[in-house]
């Protein structure tokens, strides 16, 4: 494996800079416990995509992408699958908030 660095892109800060923006709104809004939630998955979530870069050389991003040129139908699923979690968490939500 080449030795590749791990760059800091634009996208990346843009992500990083909308995600600091929702978690100041909770702890604005008093909802403490949704901030420490997201800042919790934030940081499991990015070990976890420093551990794939660290091990494969590729983002969860590019492997996502090569799984969808080499392995449509099992790509195609792992996206199933996020849509899914994305409605279970809209869902989630509008029954909070009735």
């Amino acid at each position: 494996m080449e030795d590749k660095k791990l760059k800091l892109s634009g996208d990346i800060l843009t992500f990083t800079a909308a995600f600091i923006l929702l978690v100041v709104a909770f702890v604005a809004a008093g909802l403490y416990w949704w901030a420490i939630f997201w800042v919790s998955a934030a940081l499991l979530l990015g070990f976890i995509e420093y551990l794939a870069w660290k091990y494969s050389g590729k983002t969860l991003s590019e492997q996502l992408g090569n799984t969808m040129r080499e392995r449509p139908a099992i790509g195609w699923f792992l996206w199933g699958l996020i849509a899914c979690g994305f409605i279970a968490l809209l869902l989630h939500f509008i029954a909070l908030a009735k």
